[in-house]
């Protein structure tokens, strides 16, 4: 199987937020369902993020050349970023995505717990770095769907404590 490049990665991030701006603009225009609205606009906002994340990994030369994802100049050889993994990155805040990002490429061990520092609004269940734990990847509903979520990250779950 080909591998994409990162150029296709984010023409494709792209092409999908194109789709849901036109599919908001025809619920808004057709229901009224503001719900579905909302939803397809959150969607097309995801896809953005990501197309800007992967255009900043492209370098002026991969943009021209059609070298593969884990040929590209910023990306080890051994070890590219998965499409999830990209998404997860493109939603964090920015100051926070290099690290992210080393953490993902790496596979890092981490932790699930039960969190309780950020009040009844997050979700209870947090992914925590083993050797950095002030390091949140994500919080999740349920213990397992964290840890669902950070096996699709590539990560290697220690310990689940609930």
């Amino acid at each position: 199987m080909r591998k994409a490049t990162l150029l296709e990665v984010a023409n494709w991030h792209l092409s999908k937020a194109k789709e849901y701006h036109v599919l908001a603009k025809h619920q808004a225009s057709r229901m009224g369902d503001n719900t579905r609205v909302a939803d397809a606009k959150a969607h097309a906002m995801v896809h953005e993020q990501s197309a800007r994340y992967v255009s900043r990994l492209i370098s002026p030369e991969s943009r021209e050349a059609t070298s593969t994802l884990c040929h590209a100049s910023s990306i080890p050889q051994n070890n590219p970023l998965t499409l999830p993994q990209i998404a997860h990155i493109a939603g964090v805040s920015s100051d926070s995505q290099r690290d992210m990002e080393v953490y993902l490429r790496t596979g890092v061990s981490v932790t699930i717990f039960r969190q309780d520092d950020c009040g009844r609004g997050a979700m209870p269940y947090c992914i925590s770095v083993d050797n950095d734990p002030a390091f949140w990847i994500d919080c999740k509903e349920t213990a397992e769907i964290a840890r669902d979520y950070a096996i699709l990250l590539g990560l290697r779950v220690t310990r689940v404590q609930l």
